[in-house]
């Protein structure tokens, strides 16, 4: 807890997790404010927090000591480090222990490897914030990036509008940027205990908009409920029952609009947005010539010669969603009422109680019947991680086809990057590759 008791930092010891910051004044209705990554080492994994005063001192395992200003739970701040290991990544090595509480303000490290380390640490600086505003609205900019130039100190903007830096005392250039605003720089000058306040005021760029229809091939028949993905842009459009769409504000330029339902054939075009001006961007989808949501085995079977794997076996299940649902997730990828995927262990409890040990396991499909297909393409959803427990990187996720009933086989993908993004979102995986 910090110091006022209304938020509550905690950690989660998984490689790429952060420091997370909730609002608990009220027990009954805990929301989440900010999280907090680490500023030079996103993959390392955060072990324990304790709070003194205005300060989170963190053991961030192989990146060290980390001192974090906690005072704005939404605007957390690295104020103070020191790397204890020399090795960066995932893996439990490094800074395991911190305690803030020694006399004298003495902050004692332990680490695994390199043994004891105590610090002290000087809280001189001052502290510059405001709010990010539209220049002609005056309204806030929420998601707006703040940062030190010259610095690994970047932070956005919450609903609110509002920045805030802790700095030693010195001269900064600090640069704001929002989508759809030009960028702009200010200096500033901190000293000793300064709180000094600083609004800033993005001019808006030129923008028209952006509207269509979304329909299935062959016919009217709108598609409703479809979310349109408007690439490099934080903007978001969804059809409604009549399978129409809008983008009442894009910045002039242009842009590629894609629509990727399930149990379609994905669409997109290249869009040319001017001034004051609507473009029209419509889609007429081809339904798939197969489509499996999973929700029952469909013909799929688990196991193949040379199969090893004693734990982490290929079942079908609601996935429970380990790491906080950063290793497993949570739910299953294709939209409700359908929860059912197949997983590799699907128990729950640690992130090491079902990964794949012991050798590989195999999900093998039915044969697909592409008669009639002229142009096949195979895409399909995947959650892959690989860099949670202790020997990250050495386990590989590999795809592929076959066009003879198994005799051989053409590889689609082997991969020991991992990619896990949330289900239903933009950023989820989907891997096309053409099928002969």
């Amino acid at each position: 807890l910090t110091s006022d008791k209304q938020t509550c930092i905690n950690t989660d010891e998984v490689g790429g997790a952060v420091l997370g910051f909730y609002d608990v004044s009220n027990p009954a209705d805990i929301s989440k404010q900010s999280v907090f990554a680490h500023p030079t080492d996103p993959a390392v994994i955060v072990h324990n927090v304790a709070v003194r005063g205005d300060f989170g001192f963190v053991s961030w395992y192989k990146s060290g000591l980390e001192i974090v200003d906690v005072t704005d739970p939404f605007w957390p701040q690295r104020v103070g480090y020191y790397d204890t290991f020399a090795g960066s990544g995932g893996g439990f090595d490094g800074a395991w222990g911190v305690y803030p509480f020694g006399p004298g303000g003495n902050i004692y490290v332990s680490d695994i490897t390199n043994g004891l380390f105590i610090f002290s640490f000087d809280e001189n600086f001052g502290r510059v914030g405001g709010l990010v505003r539209d220049a002609v609205s005056s309204a806030a900019i929420p998601g707006a990036t703040a940062r030190v130039l010259g610095q690994n100190n970047t932070g956005t903007t919450p609903a609110d509008g509002h920045y805030r830096f802790s700095l030693v005392p010195d001269v900064y250039f600090l640069e704001f940027s929002a989508f759809g605003y030009e960028t702009d720089t200010v200096q500033v000058s901190v000293a000793d205990d300064d709180s000094l306040t600083l609004n800033v005021d993005l001019q808006p760029l030129p923008s028209g908009s952006i509207s269509g229809f979304v329909g299935e091939h062959g016919g009217y028949n709108p598609l409703s409920g479809l979310d349109m993905l408007l690439a490099a842009t934080p903007l978001n459009a969804t059809t409604g029952a009549d399978g129409k769409y809008a983008y009442p504000q894009v910045p002039a330029g242009n842009y590629t609009l894609s629509v990727s339902p399930f149990g379609y054939a994905p669409g997109s075009a290249a869009i040319n947005v001017t001034q004051n001006d609507n473009t029209v961007a419509n889609f007429t989808l081809f339904p798939s010539a197969f489509v499996d949501d999973l929700e029952s085995t469909s013909g799929w079977t688990i196991g193949a010669a040379g199969d090893g794997a004693f734990t982490g076996i290929w079942e079908l299940a609601d996935p429970v969603g380990t790491g906080g649902g950063s290793v497993q997730p949570e739910d299953d990828h294709t939209p409700a009422p359908g929860i059912l995927c197949f997983v590799t262990g699907a128990s729950g409890g640690s992130i090491g109680a079902n990964d794949v040990d012991g050798g590989a396991t195999t999900l093998l499909s039915p044969i697909l019947d592409l008669t009639g297909v002229l142009s096949p393409t195979l895409r399909y959803h995947r959650w892959y991680v690989n860099d949670a427990g202790s020997n990250p990187g050495t386990d590989v996720f590999s795809a592929d086809v076959s066009n003879n009933g198994g005799s051989t086989w053409a590889s689609l993908e082997a991969t020991a990057v991992p990619t896990a993004s949330y289900p239903g979102k933009p950023s989820q995986l989907a891997n096309c590759a053409p099928v002969t």
